[in-house]
């Protein structure tokens, strides 16, 4: 009985910890591009469709690039990655105030390599609805 009474308070647990994270999202991008590929636009019309059905809802975009996108040209491309990522947002509706960009160029790669490395999970948007 207490495995049974424990099994439930860890499940309500987790999905109380989940319902109260905010939703997040990945776009992917090609090396040395801000080109949204049909997968990455299927991804952001569900942000799109998940912003409309919260009150007051801010998207917050996070652009990366990976480390083999020279660190200039890393500079530039995550910011404008999410320049893209938002154009596209608000194309599927969401308001252009309502959505936030951080950029950190190849700073906070998602999988850890030697510096220069290519790794295409390091080039990203990450979206979140807060």
């Amino acid at each position: 009985m207490r495995g049974l009474l424990a099994s439930i308070v860890l499940a309500l647990l987790v999905s109380t910890a989940a319902a109260l994270s905010p939703p997040s999202f990945m776009v992917f991008f090609s090396p040395g591009s801000t080109a949204i590929t049909e997968e990455g636009d299927k991804t952001i019309e569900v942000v799109a469709s998940v912003f409309r059905q919260r009150i007051d809802p801010l998207v917050v975009i996070m652009a990366h690039a990976d480390g083999a996108e020279a660190q200039s040209s890393s500079i530039d491309l995550s910011p404008a990655r999410g320049v893209a990522v938002k154009r596209r947002l608000v194309e599927f509706g969401v308001p252009a105030d309502r959505i936030e960009i951080q950029a950190y160029a190849d700073w906070l790669g998602l999988v850890k390599v030697a510096p220069g490395t290519a790794e295409p999970q390091n080039r990203r948007i990450e979206l979140f609805i807060q």
